[in-house]
């Protein structure tokens, strides 16, 4: 599969994905090694992101999901929203997510990603803290904003769930 953003050509031009393997059109365009910034635990405990600052290109991993709602699992979500926020600092122009297309407006798509871990966490807090049941919880729950994002009837309910166990944990 051959990816390329939705407007704007990216400095490296396109670029093929392999399972987990990027192999970029202009082999020598990154002569220089650029090492991982570990950002874990957040989404996984060996999260890890890579940042070219001087093409403004940001490969964001899993930390940030593109137009869809996160996997959250048993992530750290803590974690993973302080990592979002050391990612902001980035100047970045570029950005590739572990889960959508590139993105031309990084700090919106982290935005995102950090708003929805964050109305997770807070409105399962709120329900772990009253002792309220998780069905109850999650029926309350206004998921309006998210609702429409692709993968949220699949995703959301397991997540609130896993959110609501980890704060339920985190009360005590």
């Amino acid at each position: 599969m051959t990816s390329t953003p939705s407007s704007g050509t990216p400095p490296w031009g396109t670029f093929r994905r392999a399972s987990a393997t990027m192999e970029f059109t202009k082999s020598t365009m990154y002569p220089t090694l650029y090492p991982g910034v570990s950002v874990g635990p957040s989404h996984t405990a060996e999260d890890l992101v890579v940042y070219l600052p001087q093409q403004k290109v940001l490969f964001a991993g899993d930390l940030v999901f593109r137009n869809r709602i996160p996997y959250v699992g048993q992530a750290d979500s803590q974690h993973w929203m302080e990592a979002i926020r050391r990612l902001q600092k980035f100047d970045t122009r570029w950005m590739v997510p572990g889960h959508g297309p590139i993105s031309q407006e990084p700090q919106t798509d982290m935005r995102l990603t950090l708003d929805y871990l964050h109305y997770l966490r807070s409105s399962m807090a709120r329900a772990a803290h009253d002792m309220e049941p998780f069905e109850e919880a999650y029926q309350k729950t206004d998921w309006r904003r998210f609702e429409k994002m692709p993968l949220f009837k699949s995703a959301n309910r397991m997540n609130a769930y896993n959110t609501y166990l980890l704060m339920e944990h985190d009360a005590k």
